[in-house]
């Protein structure tokens, strides 16, 4: 699903970041989220990783990731895989507090890095 459409008003960034605005979703990427956790307390150094910094009407964005010892561009869209459950839909792999994707948008870029989700399950990529 699209962030519109999960969300009713997704942000990017709600009050900057920090380690409890990483959640865990059913991927097996704890390594990726722990280091973003601990990236999260310095706010700037999340930020800095973002080309785009704000929800655009492209529904792309942006984002840097240092792969390999090289500085990599990671476009992404905003749409999201989601589990059906019984009662209710969710987001299937991470997700943030108060509407905010920063951490959708960076474990997204992360698995398209490494060519899919399945691929970062458990930090074991190529």
């Amino acid at each position: 699903k699209p962030l519109h459409e999960i969300y009713q008003k997704p942000e990017i960034f709600v009050d900057g970041t920090s380690a409890p605005d990483v959640r865990q979703g059913g991927l097996g990427s704890c390594y990726l989220l722990a280091g973003l956790a601990a990236l999260a307390e310095s706010p700037k150094r999340i930020q800095d990783i973002f080309i785009t910094k704000e929800m655009n009407a492209a529904h792309y964005y942006s984002v840097k990731i240092l792969y390999r010892g090289t500085w990599r561009e990671v476009i992404v869209d905003d749409y999201f895989p989601m589990v059906v459950g019984e009662e209710a839909e969710d987001v299937a792999f991470s997700y943030g507090v108060d509407e905010e994707v920063w951490i959708m948008i960076l474990e997204k870029a992360w698995a398209k890095l490494y060519g899919s989700y399945k691929t970062v399950i458990g930090g074991f990529g190529d």
